[in-house]
């Protein structure tokens, strides 16, 4: 497994389906629990809006999220995306997020999402940077990751760095998205 040359994702050449949640696949109660909400909690945000969702894997939430918003969707794997599940299926556009990953226009999307993903990035302030770059004024950067801190969390074999809630309110303010309200995060 390597890293790819722009420093973004790590580890791109290995099967993320092992660490994804893909159609068909059986998961535990929780985890369906947690996909509903991330993407239940998106909704709330994305009405009538552009929304870009960074590392979607497999689309499980573009659909949801386009019933009232204009989505994009990348993933580093589309030939994961493409063989579980037909891009056809729904009106949201895709594009591969490999070494030419930020393909958009400076104030493009309104809201941007980045599920459970910021831990595989190799370079994750220059993914955040690049978040805020195509955000519109008054953008939104939602993101969700695991509690390294939770009882029982398990690493993914793929991650590079898990942040702590406290590590996590750090490096926004280090990026300058601090601004915003951070739930969640304790101050």
């Amino acid at each position: 497994m390597k890293a790819e040359s722009n420093g973004q994702l790590s580890k791109t050449s290995g099967d993320f389906s092992i660490v994804t949640e893909l159609p068909g696949d059986r998961i535990t109660r929780e985890a369906m629990r947690m996909l509903r909400a991330r993407y239940a909690l998106a909704r709330n945000f994305c009405a009538g809006r552009d929304v870009l969702e960074l590392a979607c894997g497999p689309a499980l939430g573009l659909a949801y999220l386009a019933g009232n918003a204009k989505v994009v969707g990348g993933t580093a794997t589309l030939g994961c995306c493409a063989t579980r599940w037909s891009v056809q299926e729904t009106s949201c556009r895709w594009f591969a997020w490999t070494h030419n990953a930020y393909l958009f226009r400076e104030k493009s999307f309104d809201v941007v999402l980045l599920f459970e993903a910021i831990y595989y990035l190799d370079d994750p302030k220059r993914c955040i940077c690049e978040c805020q770059r195509v955000m519109r004024h008054g953008g939104l950067l939602i993101l969700c990751l695991a509690n390294r801190d939770w009882p029982g969390f398990s690493p993914s074999p793929f991650s590079t760095r898990y942040f702590s809630a406290l590590e996590l309110y750090d490096f926004s303010c280090r990026v300058r998205i601090c601004s915003g309200d951070l739930r969640g995060v304790p101050k």
